[in-house]
């Protein structure tokens, strides 16, 4: 079993979502996890879709996961 290091990429700056205390470096073993908090603020009503970008160190490479929110 080998190690994951990486960073959670903070959301482009006009983007609604923020990562708290970010970007969030990591370095888990096997079974560990890292919580990343996301702050949703928009600017208007409606449905708002974004990416959270992992840039991985160890193995190298990205991996996206798509968040949402809903403004009313």
């Amino acid at each position: 079993a080998g190690m994951l290091s990486g960073t959670a990429q903070s959301f482009d700056p006009n983007s609604p979502f923020t990562v708290l205390g970010g970007p969030v470096s990591f370095w888990l073993g096997p079974g560990q996890t890292q919580p990343v908090t996301i702050q949703f603020r928009p600017a208007n009503a409606g449905t708002i879709q974004g990416t959270l970008v992992i840039a991985m160190v160890e193995p190298a490479g990205t991996a996206s996961i798509s968040v949402s929110g809903s403004a009313k």
